[in-house]
């Protein structure tokens, strides 16, 4: 047990000397000014890939109503090809004898 509250003591040590340096770094460098500009970057990025997003989403849908269209249209021409067979392996009757001149 004192083995583990040792390891715990080290670890809490290291992350409060860690977020101090850190804090450090970014006053010296000035980074603190770069923040905004980079949060206002990244909510750039975000709003592209939501538009982008929505984009796909409607081009999905658009490409589903164009597939529906499509077999609807396959079954019309299937459709009328079978129309077109039966009426050419119809016999076709005829009139009577042709009048002779």
């Amino acid at each position: 047990m004192s083995e583990f509250m040792n390891g715990l003591f080290y670890l809490l040590l290291a992350l409060i000397a860690g977020n101090t340096i850190y804090k450090v770094v970014l006053a010296r460098t000035g980074a603190r000014g770069a923040m905004p500009a980079l949060r206002a970057e990244l909510d750039e990025m975000k709003q592209q890939l939501e538009n982008q997003t929505n984009e796909l989403a409607d081009a999905h849908a658009a490409l589903a109503s164009q597939d529906t269209q499509l077999q609807e249209l396959l079954e019309r021409v299937d459709f009328a090809e079978r129309l077109l067979a039966q009426e050419r392996d119809r016999p076709r009757l005829s009139t009577g004898p042709s009048p002779s001149p």
